[in-house]
């Protein structure tokens, strides 16, 4: 147990900080006691100005400094310092717990006659923070030191650290005077106010080690939720050296690879090892770094290791790590159990260098300063190696190259980043091709990422080729409909070449959506994004059977309202000829709908009955209908006047719900003769309509209940429709209501006998 009693007192009572002061006349000062401690009272504050040559004096505000908090005002007084340079201000001793704010207003103190601007300083006052810590291993004398717990026993919850980095990081200070960071580790098993901290590799080396932690890294919430900082403090271990557990590895130092995808690990003493059970999650987990950095490079479980016999090997399944360096890897106490008899290893370390390979030629097509007119792939070839391969994570970029002012700026246009993406053309050449295509005439950069591919010696240097893109004269195309005259919808088109004899689909563009869009021309915001709202949109095209240059789409919703729409299909979504040498332009061509598309109803019992068993819907100007999916299944609901939502009556599917051409015919299991409307809700993509399409807006279907049908005479029943027009149920608007039935006259529904 170490007793932080002098820190404390040094940073409760006369601790220094440096702060910066943005005045009239511009200066540093310095205030006393330090405005980061937590003190547990506070009187006066003493400011000095190291930067001020002559002397300090009050200002015409001198009146107006205050010491402030939520619920706390009081005037304070200022007296000249010992010195020329400083100034104190004094007020009401304060003893209650809470922050505090001296405020100075402008010209409150001057220096030479320059007024300071106005500036403040906040104080903590409180009970002192806890005043104890403990470690584990102690410090003192140990074997080693690579891992450590910190708690301190006065702290009631859960102990923090800095994770944003806004303070210094926890250092070790090694015999040869090397300082390095030391990573926090959190392990929910080790309990509350504790922490687990992991030194970059493990010390072993005969000295002295001094551990630091900076004022305000760590830090815990008292009962009122607010983070009490805990002060700067330091331990000191005197390693003695312990014999440690001897490994071989592969790569090693003197065996050094060229990536780290990989890691054979051997005990040349056993015959054979396991692994502890039942380690935790923080336990299994081990570090790998890099010297000189100090997070580290990535985590290896220690689960994740084969062993066989007296050797564990780990292969990186995910992404090389091919930064050159010195790495290090240890392995804490413990961990592997060593021969029959699974003793506990010491800690060790596996140390091993990556290293550079030498740059290898590489030849890309099209070449640099070359002028194409086809721009959607690449061929990397490498002309001294025999035998080349696909690295895990093969990456050539295509970029749109602009400069402005003499400032190159570069947009990604597409990328080959999967293996998917490469062709193989022979042993040591690939054609990469792209997700996206130049479209636009100007200057292109295709860039080859280090470690895109791997063979004998290493993998690939980094290499770029710039070329100049001018684009062929855009195919002709057809596109069906044609855009003459106004549709009742529109959701199913046809585009066809008629002067290429062969197209095929881009299946590479990354964008294959043709979508169509509310509104006469395409809009966009001042951030370049499209304010359009989308209709419908489809990334699957059907090869129209017999010809070899036509396709045709359906969208996913179809436009239906009165007036204008937008249809565009990208450019590069179709290639050209036997060699695809050449794509579509974009495609964008303004359609009309007549606002007649809305799928037409008739519905049985149209006009209120008595008793509600079965009930149907016939869409008269289609010629069959089907049900999308194999569980279809809708509600029927009781209208309840002023609400939004009607009240559950039954689910209506199977048996009880089929379909005979046209018409969708419902069965209710039990009779409803209780007085009221009722309706069912015909969802977008409950039926496909003859034309292979879903009905494209939801549909409620009213039936009216009525224990006097038959006998004549108006009902009136409440609806929350208020345009003034004439509607029957079913939403068809008409002239007047001669023929009997239910309509909807000026926000009322109206039964008409």
């Amino acid at each position: 147990m170490l007793n932080f009693t002098s820190v404390l007192k040094a940073s409760v009572a006369l601790s220094m900080g440096l702060y910066c002061l943005s005045a009239s006349a511009a200066v540093n000062f310095i205030a006393d006691p330090d405005p980061e401690a937590m003190v547990s009272e506070l009187s006066s504050v003493t400011l000095t100005f190291p930067e001020v040559e002559g002397a300090v004096d009050y200002g015409s505000q001198y009146q107006n400094v205050t010491v402030t908090s939520d619920d706390f005002s009081r005037k304070c007084t200022l007296e000249y310092g010992d010195k020329d340079n400083q100034m104190v201000v004094s007020f009401d001793k304060i003893t209650e717990e809470g922050t505090y704010t001296i405020n100075f207003p402008a010209d409150a103190i001057t220096a030479d006659n320059a007024p300071f601007e106005s500036f403040s300083i906040t104080y903590n006052v409180g009970e002192e923070v806890a005043n104890n810590a403990t470690l584990i291993p102690a410090p003192g004398e140990v074997e080693w030191l690579y891992e450590f717990v910190y708690f301190d026993p006065d702290v009631t919850g859960n102990l923090n650290t800095d994770s944003y980095g806004t303070v210094e990081r926890p250092t070790v200070t090694t015999p040869a005077g090397v300082t390095e960071d030391i990573s926090a580790v959190y392990d929910y098993q080790i309990g509350a106010g504790k922490y687990r901290f992991r030194l970059r590799r493990l010390m072993a080396e005969p000295g002295e080690y001094t551990v630091s932690f900076p004022k305000n890294y760590l830090y815990y919430q008292d009962a009122e939720y607010n983070q009490v900082y805990l002060p700067a403090c330091e331990f000191t271990y005197q390693v003695t050296g312990g014999e440690l557990t001897e490994v071989v590895s592969n790569p090693s130092v003197d065996q050094p690879a060229h990536n780290f995808n990989f890691l054979d690990i051997e005990f040349p003493g056993y015959s054979t090892i396991s692994l502890k059970e039942n380690m935790s999650y923080t336990e299994s987990s081990v570090a790998v770094y890099i010297e000189g950095k100090s997070d580290p490079i990535t985590s290896l479980l220690l689960t994740n290791f084969t062993i066989d016999g007296n050797k564990m090997s780990y292969v990186n399944a995910y992404s090389d790590y091919i930064t050159p360096g010195h790495y290090f890897m240890t392995v804490p106490e413990g961990l592997i159990l060593l021969g029959e008899e699974k003793t506990p290893c010491t800690p060790f370390v596996v140390e091993f260098d990556i290293t550079a390979p030498d740059p290898v030629k590489i030849d890309i097509t099209p070449a640099d300063g070359a002028t194409v007119s086809m721009l959607n792939s690449a061929v990397i070839s490498f002309p001294e190696i025999s035998s080349v391969d696909i690295a895990r994570n093969p990456n050539v970029t295509l970029y749109k190259v602009t400069e402005e002012d003499g400032v190159e700026t570069s947009v990604t246009i597409g990328g080959a980043n999967w293996s998917d993406a490469f062709t193989r053309l022979s042993e040591n050449s690939f054609k990469a091709i792209f997700s996206g295509l130049a479209t636009v005439d100007g200057d292109y950069r295709i860039r080859l990422a280090e470690n895109s591919f791997v063979f004998d010696g290493g993998f690939n240097q980094e290499y770029a080729v710039n070329v100049r893109f001018e684009a062929q004269e855009a195919p002709e195309y057809v596109m069906t409909p044609d855009n003459t005259e106004a549709f009742a919808k529109l959701q199913q088109f046809s585009i066809s070449f008629p002067n290429e004899t062969v197209v095929r689909l881009n299946e590479s563009l990354s964008n294959k959506y043709a979508t169509l869009y509310k509104g006469e021309e395409l809009i966009y915001n001042d951030y370049g994004y499209l304010v359009n709202s989308v209709v419908g949109s489809t990334n699957e095209y059907t090869a129209v059977e017999g010809s070899a240059n036509s396709f045709s789409f359906t969208l996913s919703s179809a436009g239906l309202e009165e007036g204008k729409y937008v249809l565009v299909v990208p450019a590069g979504l179709f290639l050209m000829g036997e060699d695809e040498s050449n794509f579509n332009a974009e495609v964008s061509i303004v359609y009309e709908c007549n606002g007649e598309g809305i799928d037409k109803i008739e519905v049985t019992p149209s006009e209120p009955v008595s008793e509600l068993k079965e009930m149907s819907i016939t869409y008269i100007n289609e010629s069959a209908i089907s049900f999308n999916g194999g569980y279809p299944g809708m509600s029927l609901y009781k209208y309840e006047e002023g609400q939004s939502y009607g009240t559950y009556i039954e689910y209506i599917t199977g048996d009880a719900l089929k379909i005979e051409g046209n018409t969708l015919y419902m069965t209710l299991s039990n009779p409803i003769t209780e007085e009221g409307t009722y309706y069912v809700e015909i969802t977008q993509y409950l039926l496909f309509m003859s034309d292979g399409v879903t009905v494209s807006t939801p549909q409620k279907v009213y039936f009216v209940v009525d224990p006097n049908a038959g006998q004549g005479g108006v009902d009136t029943i409440g609806s929350d429709l208020t345009d003034g027009r004439i509607f029957t149920i079913t939403g068809l608007e008409v002239k007047d209501m001669k023929t009997p039935g239910i309509y909807v006259v000026n926000g009322r529904k109206v039964v008409v006998r």
